[in-house]
């Protein structure tokens, strides 16, 4: 075992495998004592008289029968101790590869979304932008950072998008909704509908995090809808013949002036 395979097994690890083995090695060592304990009285009893040389002898007979306890129990708990870091280095390598192949899935699916992924402090100022900012307005996410979150904001939209950062600031975890129009580089405004949320980050400070969708041709389709359906009524209205309009259950849902005129209304 290498000295970084030590430095990787923590200190949970380290007590983890102590307290496995906390008991067999307090019975060695009780063993060892009372071992100890016995050997004293069985020499004085059986072999009181014995010379020196003797009584060295099994001394040291004892101490390597002593020994070889303590060097098994010590060999046991090194193999446990290695066999933990290698499945921890295991874990480890796991959960590293499988944190990196998140973070790659995530950021593509920032990258290549088609919605404008914002970061903001309190103050409004950008942390990030999603590489989509240049494809929808074009402008470089590097060129974003920095600034304030509020300067591409149609002037009349500004207050409305500043009460909604402040509410969202101040209730963490609250989800906020806004319409406004930003200007892209050409000098067009876009519509966008911005989803935000405050959350902590790894920090622990406050950080906005904004979805917002480019909804401008959404907008221009119902806005042109809606006039071609004012036009429509015009023309009816203005027709000389009575037209009458029934829904599918034979409402009438639109009578013009000729109509009401020929029933004797006005």
């Amino acid at each position: 075992m290498n000295i970084r395979d030590w430095q990787n097994l923590n200190i949970q690890d380290w007590q983890k495998q102590f307290r496995g083995y906390a008991r067999p090695l307090a019975k060695v060592v009780l063993t060892v004592f009372l071992g100890m304990l016995v050997f004293e009285l069985v020499q004085n009893l059986l072999w009181p008289d014995q010379s020196l040389w003797q009584s060295h002898a099994a001394e040291v007979i004892y101490a390597a029968t002593l020994a070889s306890v303590v060097g098994y129990f010590a060999l046991r708990m090194h193999a446990g101790l290695h066999q933990q870091v290698l499945e921890e280095n295991e874990k480890y390598k796991k959960s590293e590869e499988e944190l990196r192949r998140n973070k790659e899935w995530f950021r593509s699916l920032i990258e290549h979304g088609s919605d404008l992924i914002t970061v903001i402090d309190p103050k409004g100022t950008i942390l990030y932008d999603s590489p989509s900012i240049e494809r929808i307005l074009g402008y470089r996410p590097i060129d974003r950072q920095g600034k304030s979150g509020l300067d591409l904001v149609h002037p009349e939209d500004i207050p409305r998008a500043q009460n909604t950062i402040s509410l969202a600031f101040q209730k963490l975890g609250s989800t906020h909704t806004v319409e406004m129009r930003m200007r892209g580089q050409d000098g067009r405004w876009h519509v966008f509908e911005s989803t935000g949320k405050v959350i902590l980050d790894h920090d622990g400070k406050l950080r906005g995090v904004i979805n917002s969708r480019d909804i401008t041709e959404r907008k221009q389709m119902t806005e042109a809808l809606r006039q071609a359906e004012k036009q429509y009524r015009m023309l009816l209205s203005s027709t000389a013949e009575g037209i009458y309009g029934i829904d599918t259950e034979g409402r009438c849902t639109f009578i013009n002036k000729e109509s009401r005129s020929g029933d004797g209304r006005t």
